[in-house]
Order: C-alpha cells, then structure tokens, then sequence
C-alpha cells in the first residue's frame, strides 16, 4: 500500500518554483547543525519518519554496522549503522563517533536496481535522543540517488590550506600574483564582440545504436569560412621538457623490531626536508610509498606545520598574508545556513550550460577565494556548497556492499542515457528532477572540505562523483575523451580519490587502490591512443577529442595541462608523459617569435584542417594561416591579446604557464609577464586561476 502511494505522489513543489529559489528549502525546528551543549553525549537514536499521515520508524539500535571511518585528519573515528526504512524506500544511516560526543544521521534514495525511479514528496523527520526531541525537519522533496544529513554539530576546520598547498594536495595558488607586475603591456587589442550563445542543448535523441556520449554544443559559432589558404613552411622544433627532479630518498626500513624505529626516523627526516625546504612534496610522496611508510599525509602534514612554526613564527614568505590567516582560522565551524535540505547553494542546476561560470575549474572560485585570502565568507559559502554535493543525483550504490557502485563486480554497468549500451544499465535520473549532471562542467565540491574538515561525508561525496563520470559513458567507449574538459575534471576527480583516501576503508567507502588502478587504466589509454599517435591532430596540436568537423578548443586544453601538472604536484610521477605531451601545445602557441601568433594563443576555436574532407595541416604555421582566412586574424602585435576583450580563456593560458614553469626547464617567465600584464590593464582572473609560478 504504502509502496503503491509513493509511486503516485506528486512532488509538493514546483520544478519553477525550485529553480526560481535556487533550491528546495526545509523547514527545522532545531538545526541541520547544532552545537551540543558542553560536555553532551548521545545514546542510540530513533528517527520517525512521517508521509502522508503514516509514520515510519528506524532505530539506531536495529541497524546493520557497517564499520567504523578512523579520520586521521580531524582526529576522531566515525561509525556508520545503516536500517532499511520498512515501507518507504529510504535508506538512514547513522553516523555517530565512538565516543559519542556527536551524532550525524544521512538519508538517501535510491536502489540501482530500480528501473522506474521516483522522487519521493514532502515528508517530516523527527529524530529523538532517550525520548528528547533533537529536530524537526519539514522535507518538501527528495530527488532519486540524492542525499541530505543532519549532524549535532558541524566538524570544525582543522587544516591550513597553506600546508596543503605545500604537500601538493593545492594547485599553487598565490594571493599576490596578480597584485602587481613588471610587465609593461600595450593595451589589448580590442575585436568586434563575440557571437551570441548558442542555446542549451537539446534532450537526447531516442534510442539509436551506442555512439560516443553527447558532447555539450560550442556556445558560439563562428562565421561562415571564406576559401582556406594553406601555406606549408617547416615545423617547429620540438619541446624539451625537463625530466623529473632527482628525488631525495632516506634509509629504508628493516624488518624486525627495528621496523617502527626506522619508520620514526623517515618520518623524521621528511618533517625536517619539507619544513627546511629541502625537499618538495612530490619527493615526500614518493618516498612514503616507495618505504610503505606508516603514516597518512594529513598528519605528516601537521608534524610540518608544527615544525615550521617551532623553527620560525614568522608567516611564510611566499603568501605572509594569506598564511598566517590560515594559521588563525583553525578550528572554526563554517556557518552553512545558506544551504538548505535538497538545495543548490547557488550552484548551477543545469550543469550542461556552457560558458564561464563560478563553480567550474580546478577548484570553485568561494574555494579558491578563500585559499588567498582566508575568508570567512568564502569559506562559510564553500561549506554550504559541499553540503549541496548531496542534492547532486549521484549517490549511486553498490546494493550489495552499501559501498559506492563498484565496476569490479559490474564491468559493463552505465547509466548512459540508451539503455542497450550496458549490462546492467541504471536509469539514474528520475522525472522531474531539477537537476543535471554533465561531468564536462562539473564543479568540485567535497575534496577541499574533506581536506579541511576530515569529515568522511565529503570524502564519500568525492567517491560518489567519481564513480558518475565514470558510469556516465557506455562501456565500450571507456575511458576515451568525449571532450578535453570532460577528462580534464573527471581525472581531476579520480587522481582526488586515489590521494586522499585511505588505503583501508569501511564497506561504505572504497579504498585507495581502488581508484588507483582505475586511474592507470586512464593513464594508459591516454598514451596508447592519443600521445602515441603520429597523426598531426595529435603530434603536433595535441588534440585529444574527436574532431568530427575542423577545429579544436584551445583553452580546454589548457585545463588538461593545469590538471596533469596538479597530479605530478600530488605525486603521481607516471603522468609526466602526459603533462609534457600536453604543455607543447600551450608553448607552441605562447612563444612570443614562433609560427602561431600569441596575440591569438587561446581562441575559442582553432581550425586545423580547411573542412572536413581536407588533410589536417601538419604544423603551426599551417595552422596560422588557415586560421587568417577562416576567422579573420591578422598580424597582431605579440605582445597584445587580440582574442576578444574577454580575458577567461588568457587566465587559462597564464595557469598553465604556471605549471610548466614550476614543473619543467622550459623558461616561460616572459609569457608569464606577458599574460599577467595583459591581465593587469584589466581585471585580474578569477581567484580559482591565481596560481603561482
């Protein structure tokens, strides 16, 4: 009966009205977070769960124990009960720690096995400690593999982003990067405008034979192209990229009784190398996983940070300002009163829209804002964002497990829209959700709280979103590149996981291996396919995506390039082929005397074949004169930018200059003055591109 009324329930709230508030709101008698009273525990919960008049119950005490989540950053061990809800298809978990200072309770929808899925409609939630009353929550809807928790008390932040960015686990942001330069620039050159956005794009088409996942339209077109003009001079000379530095490696550990003193000493030994500056986080990476050394990260990290602080309470040098607010806002709770249960948090709720947005790059611009410059409303609104990565239909389990859905046991699985594309194939969205999910434009929400916070809710979200993109592709076209963007925030997503998360894990997460092994199935496929080909749409342009037409997206690649530089931050040592492969595309098109003119180095588009029964050009300055004829360029003085007066996709350039850089023997320190004065005659770029050289 009951199951019959949650079929044919309405929602209690317009998909308009959603849309027009940024979200569903809940109404809370209590909190979604509450501090507890000092000194307060709490016993096993009971949770009544009311709709339509009928009352459900789940009891802490009935559960299923799933395991306990020992959080070596914030410091405390989780514990995690799951109860099936009887009657409504709601699963609970509660979440206390074992120590039982603080209680959190999740709720999801959804069963994978399910081919009809639903949103379920309002429903109230009271949950009781021994008979009191802790909330009541008035929920007005709740969408098909979306989540929302309440928890007692918020976790606290516990990490300095600094020290992060020094470990690696940060893109090189830098809040003084921008605030000055001695370039001395012309003012840009300044085009007619842009063509107008192209509109959304349309739903699927119905049931065909399995092509390649739908690709986002271009959100302009440029004009018709007059007859091509092509002009065949000799190629560039090669890149040379540096190889790795030599890495710094301490004695290994024996066995025997001497096993725990030497693991002291290497610990020892990389607190003093990173802390004196002798040794980079890539080094210190290395060395924990080539000894197996006893130890996560995070608390190496707090052994760094104490021991810099010991050796020298003056901020760091390199961002003074931004370091010593780190310092002084550990162990604040984040207010995320901007979030609301089943809410957006002012996230875009159509992630296929194209353009420039502030959710979309390496990390979210209130992250990136709050990593330069420490503040408090952009943490709090950053905060409020991760809570809203639970609204986000993606929390797709494994039924059997209760741990996310796992492509070990189900290798041929999606959720790609034609359902004769995999085995099983899980319908994923149910109607009237208001949100959609486009792994091309797809924010980063959970990894910086994680860091952060130490909280395993964020850190099962990142796990969630990672195994989306994955299923989002037919199994036959895994892992090819639909879209640079797509793979560039995907691998983002996936290098995430198999970083942070701990070797051994609860049933409820995945561990580090895991996803490890998935990212080298990436890694390896990018190689095999692309890197290696001799084709010149790969060797000389390093075009990734299939060219269907007769051009390519440029500063897409710049976030490959951002992307792979960020993994061999964070250690992962294998993907320097790839960076490299990718940055000759960014020097070739930066170099101030080479063939491509660098006042266009990041166009929307670049054309590299005259149409599409045309050989591809086989060289820049091919491809410059081609793109004369088809888009109109002319001969600009280098060291203007001659794209649009827009400079988005210059910030692109600039922080992937930044990277090659930091990680190469190339000297780009003339391009990156170009670019940052160029920025300077203007506005600087987004806090989420303010990286460091």
């Amino acid at each position: 009966m009951t199951k019959a009324r949650y079929q044919g329930k309405p929602l209690s709230i317009s998909r308009r009205l959603l849309l027009e508030a940024g979200g569903a709101a809940a109404t809370v008698t209590g909190a979604l977070s509450a501090s507890p009273a000092h000194g307060q525990t709490f016993g096993p919960l009971t949770v009544e769960i009311t709709l339509d008049g009928e009352t459900f119950t789940a009891r802490q005490i009935d559960g299923e124990d799933l395991g306990d989540f020992v959080s070596e950053i914030g410091g405390f061990t989780q514990r995690c009960i799951k109860v099936d809800v009887q009657g409504i298809p709601l699963k609970v978990y509660f979440r206390p720690d074992r120590d039982d200072t603080r209680q959190e309770v999740v709720f999801e929808l959804g069963n994978f096995l399910n081919l009809n899925p639903e949103n379920l409609g309002a429903y109230s939630v009271t949950i009781r400690d021994n008979g009191s009353t802790l909330a009541t929550l008035e929920i007005p809807v709740h969408y098909w593999f979306s989540r929302w928790r309440w928890q007692s008390s918020q976790r606290p932040i516990v990490t300095a982003t600094g020290d992060l960015i020094d470990a690696g686990l940060l893109p090189p942001y830098d809040v003084n990067a921008y605030q000055s330069s001695s370039a001395t620039s012309p003012p840009p050159v300044s085009p007619p405008p842009p063509p107008p956005v192209s509109p959304p794009p349309s739903p699927p088409p119905p049931v065909s034979p399995p092509p390649p996942p739908p690709v986002s339209p271009p959100p302009v077109s440029p004009p018709p192209p007059p007859p091509p003009i092509v002009v065949s001079p000799p190629p560039p000379p090669p890149v040379v990229v540096s190889p790795p530095p030599p890495i710094v490696s301490p004695p290994p550990a024996t066995g025997g009784d001497n096993a725990v003193v030497d693991s002291a000493r290497i610990i020892s030994l990389l607190t003093k190398g990173l802390s004196g500056g002798s040794l980079s986080s890539s080094d210190v990476n290395l060395i924990l996983q080539r000894y197996n050394v006893p130890i996560a990260i995070p608390a190496l990290l707090a052994r760094v940070a104490s021991a810099k602080r010991a050796a020298d309470p003056s901020p760091n040098t390199r961002a003074p300002a931004v370091r010593e607010q780190k310092n002084e806002s550990l162990g604040i709770s984040p207010d995320i009163s901007e979030y609301q249960i089943m809410g957006l948090a002012g996230l875009y709720p159509y992630m296929p829209g194209t353009g420039e947005r502030p959710e979309i790059g390496p990390v979210t611009d209130p992250q990136a804002e709050y990593i330069c410059t420490g503040s408090v409303s952009a943490l709090n609104k950053l905060m409020a964002q991760a809570e809203a990565s639970a609204t986000m239909p993606w929390h797709i389990r494994d039924e059997t497990t209760s741990s996310p859905f796992d492509f070990r046991t189900y290798p041929t699985a999606t959720w790609y829209y034609d359902s004769r594309t995999g085995s099983p194939w899980i319908k994923a969205t149910a109607p009237d959700t208001p949100v959609t999910l486009d792994s091309a434009h797809q924010p980063a929400l959970a990894y910086l709280p994680y860091l952060l916070t130490g909280d395993p809710f964020f850190l099962e979200a990142l796990q969630f979103q990672a195994t989306w993109n994955h299923g989002e592709l037919p199994p036959t076209y895994r892992p090819s590149i639909s879209q640079p963007r797509q793979y560039a925030w995907s691998v983002r997503t996936m290098a995430q996981c198999a970083r942070i998360t701990p070797d051994v894990t609860p049933v409820w997460l995945m561990p580090r291996s895991y996803w490890a092994d998935m990212l080298e199935v990436y890694r390896h496929h990018l190689e095999d396919v692309y890197i290696d080909a001799l084709s010149p749409e790969r060797s000389v342009f390093r075009v990734t995506s299939s060219i269907p037409d007769t051009e390519f997206r440029p500063w897409q690649n710049e976030f490959l390039v951002a992307i792979t530089g960020w993994l061999l931050d964070m250690g992962f040592v294998e993907w320097r082929r790839s960076f490299e492969w990718f940055a000759g595309s960014t020097l070739s098109r930066t170099d101030r005397d080479g063939d491509w003119n660098r006042a266009y180095s990041t166009p929307y588009i670049l054309h590299i074949r005259a149409d599409t029964h045309s050989p591809w050009v086989e060289s820049w300055a091919e491809a410059w004169e081609l793109n004369r004829e088809k888009q109109g360029f002319v001969d600009a003085d280098p060291d203007t930018w001659a794209v649009s007066s827009d400079l988005t996709y210059l910030s692109y350039t600039r922080g992937a200059l930044t990277y090659i850089a930091r990680l190469t023997d190339v000297d780009v320190s003339e391009r990156i003055s170009w670019a940052t004065g160029i920025m300077s005659t203007l506005n600087s770029p987004p806090y989420k591109w303010r990286f460091s050289a």
